[in-house]
């Protein structure tokens, strides 16, 4: 059930947003010595330019933050309210429960997910639990009212 919550109440908490980056460039720099990333790279750059593959696949703390001038979170906040809603997504579940027991676990947990992208938007400045809650609570009084 806390899986369901990033999909409705994310924190993006600064912190949390700075060690993720960190982790990204660590796996980055592990990547630059491995042969078959090396080589995957070189594919992507050959691949046709119009293409999306051709596009860069993963990133670095430099790129992630544009240089060090600026903190990713913005942009995290931009992606989820203009990509994270229901109307987006599709969800697959398997599991030894009835059809009954599955349905009802999902509906526990997604029930809150933003139907659309103009329902229950972060403002980019909301950093704290607290905002966020009131975020949520303005999410599922929409909802319920749609």
């Amino acid at each position: 059930r806390m899986f369901g919550k990033f999909f409705v109440e994310p924190l993006f908490r600064p912190g949390a947003v700075e060690r993720e980056a960190r982790a990204i460039d660590a796996e980055f720099n592990m990547g630059l010595s491995a042969d078959q990333w090396r080589q995957f790279q070189l594919t992507k750059s050959l691949s046709n330019h119009g293409h999306s593959f051709h596009k860069m696949g993963c990133g670095n703390y430099c790129t992630l933050t544009q240089n060090a001038t600026s903190s990713p979170r913005p942009d995290l906040v931009r992606y989820w309210n203009d990509k994270y809603h229901a109307e987006n997504m599709r969800l697959v579940v398997i599991g030894k429960s009835t059809l009954e027991e599955l349905k009802e676990m999902v509906m526990e947990t997604f029930a809150d997910v933003r139907p659309h992208a103009g329902v229950g938007r972060l403002e980019e400045e909301d950093a704290t639990p607290e905002a966020t809650a009131t975020t949520t609570a303005t999410t599922t009084t929409t909802a319920t009212a749609t």
